[in-house]
C-alpha cells in the first residue's frame, strides 16, 4: 500500500482539492487581521484550515461512496455500449485469466443469463489489483486521478458554496464592521477577497457537476477495461 502523501494521486486528487477550498479563507484571515504572522503562525493557521477541509471531505465521502456506480462493471455486461466484437474479444481473454472467469467463454446466446453484474464487478476488482503499475498502466492512473479529483471536488461542493456565500455576505457587510477596518483601508485586498470567493463559486457551479463526475468516471472505467488486452499480452509472454 502506497502511504506517500506527496505522490501524484494524493497531490492532484486530494491535496489540490483541499487547497482549493481552503485558499479563499486563508486569504481572508491574512487580509482581515492586517498583521504579519510569523512563519510558525502561518504554518499553524494553514494546517488548521487544511485539517478542517480534510475532515469535511472524509465526512462527505463516507456518505456518498456507498452509492457510487461501477461503470466499468456495467460496460462489461452483455447489454452495454461495447460493440459485439469488442465484447467477444474481452470475454475470450478474461476466460483465460482465472478459473472463476471461464464462464465468459460461454456461448453468446447465454451471455444475458450467465454473465451477471456481480461477476463483472468481481472482474473489475481483479483488474484494479492488476493495474497498479503507474508506468505500464499510465492511462488508467491518469484517469483515476482525474476521476478522484472531480469526485472529491463535488463531495465538498455544497459546503464550499455555502461557506463562500457566507464569506461574501460578511465582506459586503464589512462597511458596518469596525473590526474589519484594516481590510476596508485596502481596496485592492478587499477586491481580491471578493473576487476569489466569487470565482470559486462560479467554478463550482459551472465545472464541478454530476455530469463532470460521471464523464470522468466513465473515462476511467473504459481505460480500466482496455487493460484486458495489455494483461492478456503480458500473460502470453510469460509462457
Amino acid at each position: 500500500m502506497d502511504l506517500n502523501i506527496f505522490d501524484s494521486y494524493n497531490l492532484r486528487a486530494r491535496l489540490s482539492v483541499i487547497a482549493f477550498y481552503a485558499a479563499p479563507f486563508v486569504i481572508d484571515v491574512f487580509f482581515i487581521t492586517g498583521q504579519k504572522f510569523s512563519l510558525t503562525e502561518n504554518i499553524i493557521l494553514t494546517l488548521i484550515t487544511v485539517v478542517i477541509c480534510q475532515c469535511l471531505l472524509n465526512i462527505c465521502r463516507s456518505k456518498k461512496d456507498s452509492a457510487k456506480v461501477n461503470y466499468a462493471a456495467s460496460y462489461l455486461q452483455p447489454n452495454s455500449g461495447l460493440s459485439t466484437e469488442t465484447r467477444k474479444r474481452y470475454y475470450r481473454k478474461l476466460a483465460s485469466f482465472e478459473p472463476e472467469f471461464r464462464i465468459f467463454a460461454c456461448e453468446e446466446s447465454e451471455w444475458n443469463e450467465r454473465i451477471s453484474y456481480d461477476l463483472c464487478s468481481s472482474v473489475i476488482a481483479w483488474l484494479s489489483s492488476k493495474t497498479r503499475d503507474k508506468k505500464v498502466f499510465h492511462l488508467v492512473y491518469e484517469e483515476n486521478i482525474n476521476y478522484g479529483y472531480h469526485r472529491n471536488m463535488r463531495n465538498l461542493k455544497k459546503l464550499g458554496i455555502i461557506f463562500n456565500i457566507i464569506a461574501l455576505f460578511i465582506l459586503l457587510l464589512s462597511i458596518w464592521f469596525p473590526y474589519l477596518e484594516t481590510l476596508k483601508q485596502s481596496t485592492v485586498k478587499y477586491a481580491i477577497s471578493m473576487s476569489v470567493h466569487i470565482l470559486e463559486i462560479a467554478y463550482l457551479c459551472v465545472c464541478i457537476t454530476k455530469n463532470s463526475v460521471n464523464v470522468s468516471a466513465k473515462r476511467y472505467a473504459r481505460a480500466l477495461i482496455e487493460t484486458i488486452d495489455i494483461i492478456f499480452i503480458k500473460s502470453q509472454s510469460n509462457f
